[in-house]
């Protein structure tokens, strides 16, 4: 059983005996009662892919968002290989690697230029 270490985060668990993403009932309701995501559950296990794809509007970044706790699911729960992303954000993000459809302004730059650029914002040293 292998167990994950990033960095120096070390999770004492294996990662056999958790999902890599588990959402369980994750929904999100505006301010105007409109539900999105209406009770999702998605479990992913180690060496599993997954493509979110959809129309716009479908809540794709919506379920990113609650995914990487960047947006407080209104019901559900996510958790990143056994960790919640909501009670324990900083070691989740820490574990996830988001790459958007567009780079936004930055169209020129190489991978590593993006990880430099961006990497510190999301916590990231420069080791990592």
């Amino acid at each position: 059983m292998a167990t994950l270490i990033k960095g120096d985060l070390r999770l004492g668990s294996s990662l056999a005996e958790h999902p890599i993403l588990s959402c369980e009932g994750v929904t999100y309701i505006y301010p105007d009662g409109t539900r999105a995501n209406d009770a999702i559950d998605l479990t992913l296990g180690l060496g599993e892919l997954f493509c979110l794809i959809g129309p716009n509007g479908a809540g794709k970044t919506t379920l990113v968002r609650q995914i990487t706790a960047d947006l407080r699911p209104s019901e559900g729960r996510v958790t990143i290989c056994g960790l919640d992303a909501l009670l324990q954000p900083s070691a989740t993000k820490r574990l996830l690697g988001v790459i958007p459809q567009t780079a936004g302004l930055f169209d020129m730059l190489t991978v590593e230029e993006h990880l430099r650029a961006f990497g510190p914002l999301k916590g990231l040293t420069r080791a990592e």
